[in-house]
């Protein structure tokens, strides 16, 4: 029960508007699903699921320093809507499908 309730609150959090910048915005979509996004990153259609190896952040943004609002449980089936490679080469996946709006990334390293 206590494991349905953190989910729960997850994607509650999941929902909330953004209130900082530095995150994904999707200008068009370009060929093969690729979204060219604003800033030093590129997203692509990704559309496939994993499992959380650990309890997992939650970010508004690309990087281990963004504002984390929520966590997802270990063992977790999450789907990734668009795989993001930042400026530092790291993967992220945004589990929101929302790239353009509201969007939340979870470290490609944990799933």
């Amino acid at each position: 029960m206590r494991r349905q309730i953190a989910c729960v609150a997850a994607l509650v959090a999941f929902g909330t508007a953004l209130a900082g910048g530095g995150v994904a915005v999707a200008d068009s979509a370009g060929r093969s699903g690729e979204v060219a996004t604003k800033g030093p990153f590129k997203c692509e259609e990704w559309g496939r699921y994993g499992v959380t190896d650990r309890r997992t952040a939650v970010h508004v943004g690309m990087s281990a320093g963004s504002k984390v609002v929520g966590h997802i449980a270990k063992g977790e089936r999450v789907r990734a809507y668009y795989r993001c490679t930042n400026s530092s080469g790291s993967i992220w996946y945004e589990i929101t499908g929302d790239i353009e709006d509201s969007p939340r990334f979870i470290w490609s390293g944990n799933v």
